[in-house]
């Protein structure tokens, strides 16, 4: 993909297309962030019209565990935008990083409708060779100022959205006499060398409190506060320092086994990274970080090295410990030892096929032989293509596995959107794999080599007319012992009662091995940029096998609210509330969140 650039303090990008020609081939990646969290699998981030967001864009959502997922945006406003999650079983976090890509014409044009910029001029033919220059570096996402768009501009306040600035600003600039007609935009600007950059400290801070009581069985609380800041450039080297931290503390009052309480401190990363800009195809990385090759890793203390070819090939390696799986992240018993190869079929990686290695010892045993197979189609129009397969080699040493190759986990998405409608099929494999890690609760041996699950789901929309929007799931699943399926069904209606309004009714059913069920969902909210509030209500009928005649059927309702305030372009605080009610049973969760982004 192309980076048509962005407007950072202290820099300034190499690239603003300037004919109608490159901006039509051109394509923008476009960051944003997850506001906040609302009911029925939707989400609001912060980016909005203003920043080129439009109704049906897809965007992927990246957090910290390295999986990815997708959701399609279902209501803009200017700053603002309401994303609905294609899987309904995740359940994001505030402040979790996502993407979207769009042609850069789209941004070209708001510009132009805010008369920031000129309409375009044609360019001179002794500035293509410069410009092209600029291009090839900007399309591999690894220039100066391309890079710092990649990490730093997720990390703008809200309402500063460094996409918004995508196109170069021209009543910014201060040197306009070298200038003239015919001319790049940026002609005259020579691009800042990484080391030359100014020192600068983004990130964000983060407070957020839960509590929960179950009944009569007692209640829990949990409060966590936390900040992800980037520093740039902070020795004169080029390099960057990220850290990632949260303190939190748990309490719980349990009638039965008696009060608890804990707190931990937790790192998520603490690191320093140099290079894979356009002055240095070399990138290093050292510290505590998710895999930059390839998240699906998970996150490692250690060293990392990647190298870019000049045809855009990307391939690296890595070596480090593996922080153990406990709510800390602290100590470990596991090395691990990694490389990977991605080959791309130009520098806009519209195709990309790529193979990872990684082998890891625990307590000095030899343990996990992981092979990663990725998959990447992602044109600007047409049908799109993602897949990534977990595959497991065992051997004579493994007792509950044969020895041979095992596919212990896949995701292969396919999915396309038009002007008014969407279609996306998803197939997900998970299956145990065999390690002297503890990454999994324990398991018998029987089932570690038995136990599986495959779904294959497919999930459509339709605008109906300019305000309502018909949306639909099917999916069906199989395990080691049975067969099942769900399905849901329902009409989505904007600009309800009053402007900003919007409800929606659906209908759900589903069929597992020892139960079916069978409900209905309405919501209702006001979604603006000042802030927003949707309340829920969910009423399920569960149907139980193997229970008497008076115990087979249970009612279960839900009820949930969520208010958001969108204080300034930087502060951002939401509240829920959520309760369920069975039979005599009960349950009753609330919290609050608030943010800040600098």
């Amino acid at each position: 993909m192309i980076w048509v650039g962005a407007w950072l303090p202290g820099t300034a990008t190499a690239l603003t297309p300037s004919n109608d020609e490159d901006v039509e081939k051109a394509t923008v990646r476009v960051f944003v962030r997850i506001a906040s969290v609302k009911s029925n699998s939707l989400v609001v981030i912060d980016r909005g019209a203003s920043d080129g967001v439009q109704r049906s864009d897809v965007v992927t959502f990246y957090p910290r565990d390295g999986r990815e997922y997708r959701g399609t945006v279902i209501q803009v406003n200017d700053r603002n935008a309401t994303i609905e999650l294609l899987d309904d079983a995740v359940r994001p976090s505030p402040g979790t990083r996502g993407d979207f890509i769009v042609r850069a014409s789209r941004l070209l044009e708001l510009k132009r409708a805010a008369g920031e910029i000129a309409p375009a001029r044609p360019t001179s033919e002794d500035d293509t060779a410069e410009r092209n220059d600029a291009k090839d570096d900007a399309e591999t996402g690894t220039g100066t100022d391309s890079n710092a768009t990649t990490e730093a501009s997720d990390d703008a306040p809200r309402g500063e959205s460094a996409t918004s600035d995508a196109i170069a600003d021209s009543s910014r600039w201060t040197r306009r006499d070298d200038w003239k007609p015919g001319m790049p935009l940026l002609a005259q600007v020579e691009p800042v060398h990484p080391r030359d950059r100014s020192r600068r400290l983004t990130g964000r801070a983060w407070i957020a409190a839960d509590a929960n009581r179950q009944g009569g069985r007692g209640s829990d609380a949990l409060l966590r506060t936390g900040t992800d800041l980037d520093y740039d450039n902070p020795f004169g080297l080029g390099g960057r320092v990220r850290f990632d931290g949260e303190m939190n503390y748990r309490s719980i009052d349990d009638p039965d086994d008696g009060d608890e309480s804990d707190g931990d401190f937790r790192i998520d990363r603490f690191s320093y990274a140099f290079g894979g800009t356009r002055y240095a195809s070399t990138r290093i990385e050292v510290g505590r970080f998710l895999h930059y090759g390839v998240p699906e890793f998970g996150i490692l203390d250690g060293i990392e090295w990647g190298q870019r070819r000049d045809n855009g090939d990307r391939f690296g390696a890595s070596i480090g410990l593996l922080p153990e799986l406990d709510y800390d992240l602290s100590g470990s018993s596991d090395l691990s030892l990694a490389a990977y190869y991605y080959w791309v079929s130009d520098t806009r990686e519209q195709l990309l096929f790529g193979g990872a290695y990684q082998k890891t010892w625990h307590d000095g045993d030899a343990d996990r032989d992981l092979f990663l197979a990725k998959v990447r189609y992602l044109p600007i129009d047409g049908w799109r293509a993602q897949g990534t397969l977990w595959i497991d080699y065992y051997d004579s040493s493994d007792d509950a596995k044969d020895a041979t190759f095992e596919l212990t986990q896949a995701y292969v998405t396919v999915n396309r959107t038009w002007r008014d409608e969407g279609i996306d099929f998803t197939y997900r494999r998970i299956k145990f794999p065999e390690l002297l890690r503890d990454e999994f609760r324990p398991v018998l041996a029987v089932d570690l080599d038995r136990n599986r699950y495959d779904r294959l789901a497919a999930n459509g929309w339709r605008w109906l007319t300019k305000n309502r929007r018909l949306h639909g799931q099917v999916g069906i699943w199989n395990d080691e012992d049975d067969t099942g399926g769900d399905a849901e069904l329902g009409l989505d209606i904007q600009d309800l009662f009053v402007d900003g309004g919007r409800g929606d009714v659906t209908a759900f059913g589903t069929r597992g091995q020892f139960e079916r069920a069978i409900g209905a969902r309405v919501s209702y909210g006001r979604y603006g940029d000042g802030g927003s509030w949707n309340v829920l209500y969910e009423i399920v009928d569960h149907r139980l096998d193997g229970f008497s005649s008076d115990r087979d059927d249970l009612i279960q309702h839900r009820v949930r609210g969520t208010l958001d305030f969108y204080m300034s372009a930087a502060w951002t605080l939401s509240l829920y509330g959520e309760g369920g009610f069975w039979d005599d049973d009960s349950s009753i969760a609330g919290g609050v969140y608030v943010q800040t982004n600098f």
